[in-house]
């Protein structure tokens, strides 16, 4: 981890970072093996069985196409292959799993290009395989989320003249052969977060074409391979100050997912106001509940990469950045667990 930072970063993170209510929010930090790579921003991850990989990304000179693998149960982090030179550079890409591959696309590689090809990963062979080009065009700061047999990518900031069709609100989802094209969906969203639990996929917070951030959440019915009925949909609490969860929007954001609730973590509000705080959502309840932020080294940040293993028991936080301070630790939340600041570093 770079570990000189300017005294204009450190008033910008003290002076932004979100503020906890008090000593009686429950959850606890515990630090894990730092990313073995370059501290970088806007990587992608994938989850294969026992492994998170985590890649690409800037590391405030460079964008990226190396990869690392954290091992879930050792929750140690090792090499694994990266792509070829044929895959660019990239960051802001977005990435899924299914039918144990990973995939890799889209992107921006900081000198106004944007990609639509994608990749998958066979960790059997490590092994990268170029597949057909996400037929939505080039963009970046698209999202993704996974189920066991496909993979659903949609949203993001593409190249298209006019300005307000930069960004986008279309879906499509590959099964592992072919991408299927399921129209458009919600608002023009780009950096926006997801998360699975049971049956149902769900989408929220990012960027609106606005320049707000998303209220709505959206919910997808992996069974069904569609999105859910627009009564049920608007029948998910919103985020504003009117259902007191005003506090959880921002964009670039983390989600991870543990005993079938979501956390909400880190991110930024506007162009400045990097976020430090967590929010808990339970889905049989509809309900968001904060807790305790993240403690660590740089407590606020934007733009990191979050992660659960397996049978979603334990979830996990890495990289990401916070003004000129690219980040490589690696933490696990326990949100049942009181602070215990011995544990953090």
């Amino acid at each position: 981890m770079r570990k000189v930072l300017s005294l204009g970063i450190i008033a910008t993170l003290f002076l932004f970072a979100s503020c906890s209510s008090g000593d009686d929010l429950i959850g606890n930090w515990v630090k894990k093996d730092d990313f073995s790579g370059a501290g970088r921003n806007n990587a992608v991850t994938f989850t294969i069985g026992n492994y998170a990989y985590v890649g690409c990304g800037y590391d405030g000179e460079d964008r990226l196409n190396s990869f690392k693998k954290f091992d879930l149960t050792n929750e140690t982090w090792t090499s694994v292959e990266s792509p070829g030179e044929n895959f660019e550079l990239r960051q802001n890409a977005v990435a899924f799993s299914a039918n144990g591959k990973g995939y890799v696309g889209t992107g921006f590689n900081g000198d106004y290009t944007r990609y639509a090809d994608f990749w998958e990963f066979d960790p059997a062979t490590e092994t990268w395989t170029e597949i057909a080009a996400f037929p939505g065009g080039v963009r970046e700061g698209a999202v993704a989320f996974s189920t066991p047999t496909y993979g659903v990518v949609g949203a993001g900031y593409g190249d298209l003249d006019e300005a307000d069709k930069k960004y986008l609100n279309d879906y499509y989802k590959y099964d592992g052969s072919s991408w299927i094209n399921m129209g458009t969906h919600g608002s023009k969203v780009e950096n926006a977060s997801s998360f699975v639990i049971g049956n149902y996929a769900y989408i929220c917070t990012g960027t609106l074409n606005t320049g707000a951030m998303l209220k709505k959440i959206y919910k997808f019915n992996i069974e069904a391979g569609d999105w859910v009925s627009q009564a049920e949909e608007d029948n998910i609490e919103a985020l504003d100050e009117d259902n007191d969860n005003e506090d959880v929007l921002r964009t670039n954001a983390v989600i991870f997912v543990i005993n079938n609730k979501a956390y909400v973590a880190t991110g930024s509000y506007g162009s400045s106001s990097l976020k430090n705080d967590v929010w808990e959502y339970d889905p049989a309840t509809d309900k968001w509940d904060e807790k305790e932020e993240l403690e660590t080294e740089v407590t606020a940040r934007t733009s990191a990469v979050a992660f659960s293993n397996a049978d979603q028991t334990k979830g996990y936080i890495t990289t990401g950045s916070a003004g000129t301070y690219y980040l490589d630790d690696t933490w696990e939340f326990q949100p049942t667990i009181d602070e215990d600041d011995i544990d953090n570093y």
